[in-house]
């Protein structure tokens, strides 16, 4: 019996060894096999983004498609009230000589369209604020040829806001301008058979006088009505 048993415990001990040796080559290519085929892990951060790009690319593809839609509806349209407006003008007075130089649409445009032909004319040396302050002075000098143009104001209230802000200028601050530097201004239009003509109150002093040719329209701009300089071609 004992030798049976001591045979027996052997050849358990056999196996175990043989089954541990199969354990660790197993568990050697099961780690290697792992090393091999190892996946990086999902990013939470990385599905957001790419959700978040896509988004993206969808919204910038809808404007991008909004734009074309709005081209094609202007291609479609034809040119602007502006446009047909200011090829008009421009074609009216390049067959007078002169051609229109922009200017910014600012609240500015009659004093700088004065300024920039005075300059190229080298009539005189002129900027928006010291033309906005001779037509203010002016004003405030000669009182009783504004008020009447004015509705609840005073003409002192009136040209300090023509002194002080950049509000538009029109008729009035031509008229003023005109006596002051003085200079004669022609008012270009495109629906104008004629150009307007603004000049030196009479009694001022008018030698030597430059005139000013500018160009007036009205739909250029969405904000309306508006000044630019004309020079000789």
């Amino acid at each position: 019996k004992r030798a049976a048993k001591a045979a027996g415990e052997a050849r358990l001990a056999e196996l175990s060894e043989k089954h541990a040796a199969e354990l660790a080559e197993a568990g050697v290519e099961e780690k290697a096999s792992v090393e091999e085929e190892v996946v990086p892990a999902f990013s939470y951060d990385e599905g957001r983004l790419s959700k978040a790009a896509k988004k993206r690319r969808e919204r910038e593809e809808r404007e991008e498609r909004a734009l074309q839609q709005r081209a094609a509806a202007a291609a479609a349209a034809g040119p602007s009230k502006g446009d047909r407006e200011t090829a008009t003008l421009s074609a009216k007075v390049a067959s007078l000589g002169y051609r229109i130089v922009a200017i910014a649409p600012d609240g500015n445009c009659l004093y700088a369209s004065i300024a920039h032909a005075l300059q190229n004319a080298a009539a005189a040396t002129h900027n928006v604020a010291s033309l906005r302050t001779l037509a203010a002075d002016y004003m405030r000098a000669h009182s009783d040829d504004f008020a009447p143009f004015l509705v609840d104001t005073s003409v002192a209230d009136y040209a300090t806001t023509v002194e002080s802000t950049a509000t538009w200028g029109g008729e009035l601050e031509l008229r003023a301008l005109a006596s002051a530097l003085p200079a004669h201004f022609v008012v270009h239009q495109a629906d104008a058979a004629n150009p307007h003509q603004v000049d030196p109150a009479a009694g001022e002093a008018v030698a030597d006088a430059p005139t000013v040719h500018l160009a007036y329209t009205r739909s250029q701009f969405s904000l309306g009505e508006h000044y630019s300089a004309l020079v000789p071609v």
